[in-house]
């Protein structure tokens, strides 16, 4: 009989979660282990992008950077969010899912994040301003109306500004 006893890892991670005993066969041993034995807790990347770049970008799990950047996170064990924030811009959050494949004999557990890599398109918050329209110049004001000139005496027509012509005396009679 073999007992395995819990024990810290290299890495100061927990090697074994519970006590177990297992029997003296080789294959009884191994299945203790593979059953019994945690891996130290592996850590993943997770590339981190924006439009634009240049977004402070924050994990739910604590690490972040300036995007375009990529952090390494604790492999999860549910799903997290990304913060985006930038000045002038709308914050925005973006939900990670952790997709677990438990793995066999023959292949080993795999951890991965959907998406990967993480992207959020950032909207300005405020309008920007109108651009303003190129007015043409004035010219000069003009100066008070000038006289208008004589009319031709030869016109036909009167002068409107004239005074209207005296009246004539009524006939007697």
């Amino acid at each position: 009989m073999v007992a395995i006893r819990r024990s810290k890892g290299v890495d100061g991670h927990a090697s074994c979660d519970r006590d177990c005993v297992c029997g003296d066969e080789p294959g009884r041993l191994l299945l203790c282990l593979v059953g019994h034995v945690q891996v130290g807790a592996a850590r993943r990347q997770v590339q981190l992008e924006s439009n634009p770049p240049g977004a402070e970008a924050n994990t739910s799990l604590g690490p972040g950077c300036k995007t375009p950047c990529s952090v390494s996170v604790p492999a999860p064990d549910a799903p997290f969010t990304v913060s985006y924030t930038l000045n002038k811009y709308q914050q925005a959050s973006v939900p990670v899912n952790v997709i677990k494949n438990p793995g066999d004999f023959s292949t080993p557990a795999t951890v991965t994040t959907d998406p990967n890599p993480v992207f959020a398109e950032l909207q300005l918050t405020t309008l920007p301003k109108p651009v303003k329209k190129h007015r043409r110049p004035k010219g000069p004001k003009p100066t008070a109306a000038a006289p208008a000139a004589a009319p031709d005496a030869g016109s036909p027509f009167p002068d409107p500004n004239a005074a209207p012509p005296p009246a004539a005396p009524a006939p007697k009679g």
